[in-house]
């Protein structure tokens, strides 16, 4: 039996951060790199993966190795995994049966594909092409665990899995799939990429882009749209300007236009009758005709 006491004062350079300890097998694909990261960087790897003989036959060398990799791997487990270990101190014994536990055969690596398959979202993946490849090798687990999964069930569950990132395209699948020719599995993952492509095209305003990764259309427009769109306003705004002045303008042309005129309202000459309270502006306005009459 290994001696867990012989790497007491190592311990610390051994276990894993709490967050990649292994509590079961939903955190089994985070824990299980990390753990051999560590037995790698301890110099361990090899008395968990390598061909080590029966403890009896072992050096004092490779016992001490041995019993750190085990201090370590127990070390890094909590909860329902640590209770799989109860009575093991072989480190390759343990790490194998761990494995088992988490990513075996039958019902344990049914509930754990299921698990995934369901739960899968575009928004964990880095590009759509590789989205779509997990979400195949999930199907293929499935098939393989004799799991009876439709296209229908696939189509739902692909369409849930992008409706956060992609809402209005899955409102178009969702649609197509009541049709009477709905649209196959592989026809709305090459739609995907097509809607992806097409965001990022609208997104880039002509620069280059990689059209499978994750992109939403954000309605913002290029440089050249906003300096359109501003000359429009600094053009409209000088059109204002010329029409707050053209009355104006109108107004003083009317008043000279008729110099020799003799206005019929006031007898004085220089206006038409119809300008003529421009030219009697100290009067006010309104005015009538008969007080024009009386003050001249």
């Amino acid at each position: 039996m290994y001696d867990s006491t012989t790497v007491v004062s190592e311990k610390n350079t051994l276990f894993l951060p709490q967050e990649l300890k292994l509590g079961g097998p939903s955190n089994w694909e985070q824990h299980s790199p990390a753990q051999k990261a560590i037995l790698r960087i301890n110099g361990l790897e090899d008395a968990v993966f390598g061909d080590y003989p029966p403890e009896e036959q072992q050096t004092m060398d490779q016992k001490i190795r041995a019993a750190k990799a085990a201090v370590s791997i127990r070390g890094n487990c909590t909860g329902e995994a640590l209770s799989q270990l109860v009575g093991i101190e072989n480190p390759q014994e343990m790490f194998n049966l761990l494995q088992a536990y988490c990513i075996g055969t039958g019902p344990v690596l049914l509930q754990t594909t299921l698990y995934q398959f369901i739960r899968i979202k575009t928004s964990s993946y880095e590009t759509i092409p590789l989205f779509n490849v997990d979400f195949e090798r999930l199907v293929k687990l499935l098939l393989e665990q004799k799991e009876p999964i439709s296209d229908t069930l696939k189509k739902v569950v692909y369409l849930t899995a992008c409706e956060n990132e992609y809402p209005d395209w899955t409102a178009r699948q969702r649609a197509l799939l009541r049709s009477e020719h709905p649209p196959t599995l592989r026809s709305m993952q090459q739609d995907l990429i097509d809607e992806n492509r097409s965001s990022d095209d609208d997104d880039s305003h002509g620069t280059a882009s990689t059209y499978w990764a994750h992109s939403k259309k954000t309605g913002r427009k290029g440089p050249t749209a906003r300096k359109q769109e501003a000359s429009g306003r600094r053009r409209g705004s000088s059109k204002n300007r010329r029409a707050t002045n053209k009355p104006s303008q109108e107004t003083n042309h009317r008043i000279g236009k008729h110099k020799d005129h003799t206005c019929t309202n006031c007898k004085k000459r220089g206006h038409h009758e119809n300008d003529c309270w421009f030219a009697h502006t100290y009067m006010g306005k309104p005015f009538k005709r008969s007080n024009i009459s009386s003050n001249v």
